[in-house]
C-alpha cells in the first residue's frame, strides 16, 4: 500500500470513519472562512440581524471534532508523537501562566477580564489545531471550495465603497473595528486553498489576481503581504523566477499608485510601508514593540504577562509578532512555539520535495498555509492569533513523517480509527 497520502492511502480498514472526520474538519473550516466571514461582515455593517447560531456555528461543529480527537487518543488509535506532545506542553504551560497571572492582570485596573479572554483564545487555538490535524483529502471538495471562493469575491465586489474604493467598513459598533483582520485572514486562506485544488496554472493565475484585488479592497495589509509571499510556492517558482514575480507585483503597485492616490488612505494604509516606509499604524506598533522589548529585557525568563495593560492601559497594545509569546508566557513557552514552527516547516518541505507531491492538494495547501501563517505570526500577529494553529495541526499528522515511518500504525489506520 502507498502511504504517501494520496487518495488510496485511506482506502483501508477504518477509512470510512477517517474520511468522515476529514469531512467534518473541512465543514468546520468552511463555516469559519465562508459562513462566519459573510455573516460577521454583513452583521457589523448592519445588513443582517444578529443570529446566535450563525455567530457560533464553527465553534459548535469544532466541539464534535475535539471530542472525537480526545476519544481516539484515549483509545490509543492516534499516535502521540512529538508533534502533538510539544504543542500540548505549550498549551499546558500557557494556561497555567494565565491562571497564575490573573491577580497580577487585575491589579492593573483594566475592566476587561483578561484571564477569560486569554483562555478563550487559547481554547480557540487548541480547536484550530485539532481541525488542522483532522483535515484530509481536501481535493474531494474542489467544487465546494470554488463556490465558496466565488461567494467571498461577490461579497467584496457588491460592498465596495465607490467613494473610497475599498470595502465598505461603516461599522455600527466601534468595538468591532478590527473585524477587517478576520475578513482578510479568512479570504487569503480560502484563496490559497482554492489555488491548491485546481490543477491548471491559468486557473491559479486567475484566482491569484482576483485575490490580490479583493485583499486590497479588504484593507488588510498583513494578509495581502502574506498572500503575496505564498504565491511563488503555488506556482512552484524557483528563486530567480520568484524574485521576478515579486518585482513585477511591486512594479505594478508603483505604477498604479498615482491613479489610486486620490482614494482616501488606500495607498497609505495598504502600501505605506513599501512607498514611504511607515504609516500611522506602523508607528504605533513600533512604539509598542520598543516598550515591549524593554519590559522583556527586565523579565526575560518569566515574561511580562499582561504588561501591555500596565504600560498602555489597553489589552491589545502587545507586541504584534512572534515575540509576544515570550512577552506573555516567558522563555520556555517561547522556545516551544519556535520549535513547533521549525519542525512544521521541516516536515512540510521534506514531505513535498521527497515525494514530489506539489500537485497533491493536501501537500500543496499545507505548504501554502505554512508560508501564509508563518509570515503573519512572525511579522504581524500576536499570541492571540488562533488561526495559525490550523497549519500546526496539519503538521502533526503522521502522513508528514519520514517515509521510513509510514506504516498503518503510524498513519493511524486501526480498527478504532
Amino acid at each position: 500500500m502507498n502511504y504517501n497520502y494520496h487518495q488510496d492511502t485511506w482506502k483501508s480498514k477504518g477509512s470510512i470513519k477517517s474520511e468522515s472526520i476529514g469531512t467534518l474538519a473541512f465543514f468546520v473550516l468552511s463555516l469559519y472562512c465562508i459562513v462566519q466571514h459573510l455573516f460577521t461582515y454583513n452583521f457589523v455593517v448592519g445588513n443582517v440581524p444578529y443570529i446566535p447560531l450563525m455567530a457560533g456555528s464553527f465553534l459548535y461543529a469544532s466541539y464534535f471534532l475535539a471530542i472525537s480527537f480526545f476519544i481516539r487518543i484515549s483509545r490509543g488509535s492516534l499516535l502521540l508523537n512529538n508533534e502533538i506532545a510539544i504543542p500540548s506542553l505549550f498549551f499546558a504551560l500557557a494556561i497555567l501562566i494565565v491562571l497564575l497571572g490573573d491577580e497580577k492582570a487585575r491589579s492593573y485596573g483594566i475592566q476587561d477580564n483578561i484571564t477569560q479572554l486569554n483562555l478563550f483564545y487559547l481554547g480557540g487555538s487548541i480547536l484550530a489545531f485539532i481541525v488542522g490535524y483532522s483535515m484530509m483529502q481536501v481535493g474531494r471538495f474542489k467544487q465546494h471550495i470554488i463556490v465558496g471562493f466565488v461567494l467571498l469575491v461577490i461579497n467584496v465586489l457588491v460592498n465596495i465603497n465607490s467613494t473610497y474604493f475599498r470595502l465598505n467598513l461603516n461599522i455600527i459598533n466601534s468595538d468591532q473595528e478590527g473585524i477587517y483582520l478576520m475578513l482578510g485572514d479568512t479570504f487569503g486562506l480560502w484563496a490559497l486553498l482554492s489555488g491548491a485544488v485546481v490543477k491548471k496554472r491559468f486557473s491559479r493565475l486567475i484566482i491569484v489576481l482576483v485575490a490580490l484585488f479583493c485583499l486590497t479592497m479588504l484593507n488588510t495589509r498583513t494578509s495581502l503581504y502574506a498572500f503575496i509571499m505564498a504565491i511563488p510556492f503555488l506556482f512552484r517558482l524557483k528563486l530567480g523566477r520568484a524574485g521576478i514575480l515579486m518585482a513585477i507585483i511591486v512594479s505594478a503597485l508603483i505604477f498604479l499608485a498615482p491613479m489610486l492616490q486620490s482614494q482616501e488612505n488606500l495607498i497609505g494604509r495598504m502600501y505605506g510601508s513599501i512607498f514611504s516606509g511607515e504609516d500611522s499604524s506602523m508607528k504605533s506598533r513600533l512604539i509598542q514593540f520598543d516598550v515591549g522589548l524593554t519590559a522583556l529585557a527586565e523579565h526575560w525568563f518569566i515574561g511580562d504577562y499582561a504588561g501591555q495593560v500596565r504600560d498602555f492601559g489597553e489589552y491589545g497594545a502587545y507586541m504584534h509578532n512572534i515575540l509576544s509569546y515570550w512577552s506573555q508566557f516567558g522563555l520556555i513557552p517561547f522556545l516551544l512555539i519556535i520549535s513547533i514552527w521549525v519542525r512544521a516547516t521541516r516536515r512540510a518541505f521534506r514531505h513535498i520535495n521527497s515525494s514530489n507531491n506539489w500537485e497533491d492538494p493536501d501537500s500543496l495547501f499545507f505548504v501554502l498555509a505554512l508560508v501564509y501563517f508563518g509570515v503573519e505570526v512572525f511579522a504581524s500577529r500576536s499570541y492571540l492569533y488562533f488561526m495559525a494553529w490550523l497549519v500546526l495541526g496539519m503538521s502533526a499528522t503522521p502522513r508528514y513523517d519520514r517515509p521510513d515511518q509510514h506504516s498503518p500504525e503510524n498513519i493511524g489506520i486501526t480498527d478504532e480509527t
